[in-house]
């Protein structure tokens, strides 16, 4: 049982970095925003700001399926953590 989405970056940043195969890196994405949408009381700053880099790395992969799970995963942090939080890690996002 996973007890929080700390518990999931390890395993998430490997599926996601290092995995080449875009259905595993999607579904991992996936459950990583099922995962979060699950857990929202049990994140630390730190944690947030490990998923929204993880999952901002995965929007510019090359693999429609992995954007829009990484799409996904980012609605569900979002939901999570409020946007004027999440704006502050994104603005990266306008700046390319």
């Amino acid at each position: 049982s996973v007890s929080s989405p700390a518990d999931i970056l390890p395993d998430l940043s490997t599926a996601v970095r290092q995995q080449r195969n875009p259905q595993v890196k999607a579904e991992a994405l996936s459950w990583a925003a099922s995962v979060v949408s699950a857990k929202p009381a049990a994140m630390r700053r730190d944690t947030i700001k490990d998923l929204a880099d993880l999952f901002l790395s995965a929007v510019d992969d090359g693999a429609s399926e992995v954007r829009e799970a990484a799409c996904e995963a980012l609605g569900a942090l979002l939901a999570v953590v409020g946007d004027p939080v999440l704006s502050l890690l994104t603005d990266r996002l306008d700046k390319n």
